[in-house]
């Protein structure tokens, strides 16, 4: 009788839920590659945009984890389709990086950044200079070919 190699293929379960949806307008505005062009370069193995991405999913995660357990957030979770980063995994999300990311978003004024970061505010103006842009989301919406049902008249 002839033997044969028995393969066996191990599979994973991960829960990719809402967040895909979130990943998908992160990445579309490029708000990790925003961050990442503001921060000097680092040797760290997670950037601080995408540290704050993990951060944004966590918080729109339904649950009531604290940071300091972001990577049992991720356990189950396909990291590399989210955050769109080869070889990270749940460990490297540890409080030591977001610590690090929570302290830089600090130094560099959070609301700052959101002003240069909004699609509306091109070279970081007021929104309210640009009739009609009343946010990012409706930018969103605009470049699908859909009006806003909460679109300011002026």
């Amino acid at each position: 009788m002839e033997k044969t190699a028995a393969t066996t293929a191990s599979y994973a379960t991960e829960r990719l839920d809402h967040l895909g949806i979130v990943a998908g307008v992160c990445r579309e505005i490029g708000l990790a590659e925003f961050l990442d062009a503001q921060a000097a370069p680092s040797r760290q193995k997670v950037s601080v945009g995408t540290a704050t991405l993990a951060m944004v999913f966590n918080g729109l995660g339904f649950s009531n984890r604290r940071l300091y357990l972001l990577p049992q957030f991720f356990e189950n979770k396909p990291l590399e389709r989210l955050l769109g980063v080869p070889g990270i995994e749940a460990a490297d999300l540890n409080d030591d990086c977001l610590g690090r990311t929570l302290e830089w978003l600090y130094a560099h004024d959070v609301t700052r950044l959101n002003s240069r970061a909004s699609p509306c505010t091109p070279g970081g103006r007021s929104a309210s200079n640009l009739p009609g842009c009343t946010s990012g989301h409706d930018l969103l919406l605009r470049k699908r070919g859909v009006r806003s049902r909460n679109r300011r008249r002026h």
